[in-house]
């Protein structure tokens, strides 16, 4: 133990320095005049300043555990390697540690249910094949923290979506904070998961779990860092955090962009994903398309949409799309340009020029041009006349019908499918 009662003329005799640099600068004050504080109050800040730090450094010592010393490599390897298994092929493997973040109403709630109903039942998350993983063994269960939703909401949401109520165990934190770095906190945590055999966890959603300043790197390592203790004593395997996207999310959405950089970012700071294994960035609104990108340790799945809400189970399914935001901004965008000329026409209007067409598609300006080049492309409109002066009028092909318009020699129109 530090003698904390030791001043500065102790340690000089000493000849040890309380500051790098100590003898320097004694000696630089040696001929200048005395200082205009006291020099009591300097004496007792000195030695608080130095009990802290002591009992800092004896905190730290006793909340150490040893790790095991398990041996070279060579030594670990030859008495077996577990393979890796995918809970969920490409998005989540055994052991993760899996950050959710999602745009304001995406639905990351519904989502985080998708994922429980696959993890306990082993059907495919987004009923696709591509996503079938292994159930959870039966002895296995889920625990679910949610502190979003009242507790009445949660358990008529998990009576819905299906899920296998007596291996599911929510706990209702709404208005609730859980400091995992606090020792009482982490110790109730873990015989509670311990008592109730949970392998998964999901914390839903961190803004409301965590209480601390969330752009505090510090104090957010030191909660990430109780949830790893946590799961290593209850044997917990893997783990979702749910989190906020941050004010800019929308911005990161670019097709020139690398994976890494189109992803949202969650709100608070980087700890969060340094700590992360594997990060899913998901985005939508209100009941319509939702689009889920992952990235992270083995796991690298670029932004797909397709994702579709059903109300009545609160499942998501897939249909298969593979665009991106931006392209089915663009997709819908292209649809708008084939109604505004369709209607000119069936109104007996003149084609359109490009300029007036634009305008009336409404969009955003960057979307307009490629959304007319992508409808020209599928069909659904005729462009012609100058480079500098196109006209629009209805193509061949109907978007909504599925069908190829073929005009006879005589202007009649005939529907092939």
């Amino acid at each position: 133990m530090p003698d904390v009662n030791a001043t500065p003329e102790d340690l000089a005799q000493r000849r040890l320095k309380p500051w790098p640099g100590f003898a320097e600068w004694e000696a630089s004050q040696a001929d200048t005049e005395e200082p205009d504080y006291d020099r009591g109050e300097y004496d007792r800040q000195w030695r608080r300043r130095r009990a802290a730090a002591a009992v800092e450094r004896d905190l730290a010592a006793d909340s150490w555990t040893p790790p095991e010393d398990e041996g070279s490599a060579a030594e670990q390897i030859a008495r077996g390697v577990e393979p890796m298994e995918w809970q969920i092929p490409g998005l989540v493997f055994r052991g993760a540690n899996v950050l959710v973040v999602a745009s304001a109403k995406a639905g990351k709630t519904v989502l985080t249910l998708n994922v429980m109903r696959a993890l306990l039942t082993g059907e495919a998350l987004f009923d696709a094949e591509r996503f079938a993983g292994s159930a959870l063994p039966a002895h296995e269960n889920v625990a679910w923290l949610n502190a979003e939703l009242s507790k009445a909401q949660a358990l008529r949401w998990v009576t819905e979506v299906g899920l296998p109520l007596e291996r599911v165990f929510p706990l209702h934190l709404r208005g609730m904070e859980m400091a995992f770095d606090v020792p009482a906190v982490a110790d109730w945590t873990v015989r509670w998961m311990r008592e109730h055999h949970i392998a998964a966890v999901i914390l839903d959603p961190k803004s409301a779990l965590y209480g601390g300043e969330e752009n505090d790197n510090t104090a957010t390592a030191a909660w990430l860092r109780g949830i790893d203790s946590i799961k290593r004593r209850a044997d917990v395997h893997t783990s979702f955090l749910v989190q906020h996207a941050g004010a800019d999310a929308h911005q990161q959405h670019r097709d020139d962009a690398t994976p890494h950089d189109r992803a949202l970012r969650p709100r608070g700071g980087t700890k969060q994903e340094g700590w992360a294994d594997v990060i899913w960035s998901y985005t939508g609104s209100g009941r319509g398309e939702r689009w889920l990108q992952a990235f992270g340790r083995d796991v690298d799945l670029p932004p797909f949409g397709g994702l579709v809400f059903d109300e009545t189970t609160r499942h998501l399914s897939w249909t298969g799309n593979t665009a991106t935001p931006t392209q089915s901004t663009i997709e819908r965008l292209a649809l708008k340009a084939f109604e505004v000329v369709r209607d000119v026409a069936v109104a007996g209007g003149e084609p359109l020029l490009t300029g007036e067409l634009k305008e009336r598609m409404g969009g955003k300006a960057e979307h307009r041009a490629p959304a007319v080049a992508l409808a020209v492309a599928n069909g659904w409109l005729r462009q012609e006349g100058k480079p500098n002066r196109k006209t629009h009028s209805p193509g061949d092909v109907d978007p909504y019908r599925l069908e190829v318009r073929i005009v006879g020699s005589e202007g009649s129109e005939d529907d092939a499918e």
